[in-house]
């Protein structure tokens, strides 16, 4: 990965990550003895690159539980007639995306992902 879809990538986590915390907050949901973290990967493969988020349990004496990993949505890697590189598209399933039209941009300055994935 190039360094600017390497930033992209960051950006689409974080904004992932903000909105799964701020949504944590609203549901009061950091007053549990155990707690739940998200964690964003990203999965390179050869025309684009899977999002996939996963929730892993931490319990009070530090134990962690590795949960399931779904698909949230894939980027774009490299451009074709209908998408330019670093569209951001819905996942369909695991192993490929909603191609009818893209949902942002790695690029957009007011990028907004929600934590449930792209839609």
């Amino acid at each position: 990965m190039d360094k600017k879809m390497q930033e992209g990538c960051r950006r689409v986590a974080q904004a992932m990550l903000s909105d799964y915390y701020f949504w944590c907050e609203r549901q009061g949901r950091e007053s549990r003895s155990s707690r739940q973290e998200m964690v964003v990967e990203f999965m390179p493969g050869r025309n684009y690159i899977r999002v996939v988020k996963r929730f892993d349990t931490i319990n009070e004496d530090g134990t962690v539980y590795t949960g399931s990993r779904s698909c949230s949505g894939f980027i774009v890697k490299k451009a074709t007639g209908k998408f330019e590189v670093g569209d951001l598209l819905k996942s369909a399933g695991w192993k490929s995306p909603a191609t009818n039209f893209a949902r942002g941009n790695i690029d957009d300055p007011k990028l907004n992902i929600p934590w449930t994935g792209i839609i």
